[in-house]
């Protein structure tokens, strides 16, 4: 699949986030065989260590409070996942990493 022409379809129609996925879900499910998009998801799971890994901001914070807390488990966490989302941005790796020990054992 073309990202430039997804992108530029979704543009013009006025797709919401939402709506992108919907399409991309619906298209992966035409796809055969249905194992491979499992496969290709577990070749798309970030290793925190890797600094190269994804281009989403939101990841490589994630990523850095990962690493600070040397806990690569995390990242499957829910509770841990909407703190660094709600930290990016406001605190430094490192401080969303103490404010996530404070929180997790207090």
């Amino acid at each position: 699949m073309n990202a430039a022409l997804f992108r530029d379809v979704a543009s013009a129609e006025g797709w919401s986030d939402a709506t992108q996925i919907a399409v991309l879900l619906r298209y992966i499910a035409q796809q055969a065989p249905a194992g491979a998009f499992g496969a290709f998801l577990a070749g798309q799971r970030a290793d925190p260590a890797d600094e190269d890994a994804g281009t989403d901001t939101a990841d490589a914070f994630m990523r850095a409070v990962m690493i600070l807390l040397a806990d690569p488990g995390l990242k499957r966490n829910a509770a841990f996942r909407s703190h660094c989302r709600h930290a990016q941005g406001l605190l430094t790796p490192r401080d969303a990493a103490e404010r996530w020990c404070r929180w997790s054992l207090g």
